[in-house]
């Protein structure tokens, strides 16, 4: 056996890294990269889905009527 050690990559290991670089873009005023790491974490936490779903119902026109 080898004596390295495999990585093990856990949800909290990629919160972490996203995190770690939107405040980094943050930093750098880089506004769209800052989004798309808030958006990712979005995803992977469950809230992706639902935004895609409002998102859909924003968009159909019966919704739209519906909502007056």
């Amino acid at each position: 056996m080898s004596d390295r050690t495999r990585d093990f990559i856990t949800l909290d290991s990629i919160l972490d890294e996203i995190e770690h670089i939107r405040q980094m873009a943050l930093n750098d005023d880089d506004y769209k990269t800052a989004l798309s790491c808030t958006m990712s974490k979005s995803k992977l936490l469950g809230g992706g889905l639902g935004l895609e779903r409002r998102q859909k119902d924003r968009d159909d026109p019966l919704m739209k009527i519906l909502s007056m």
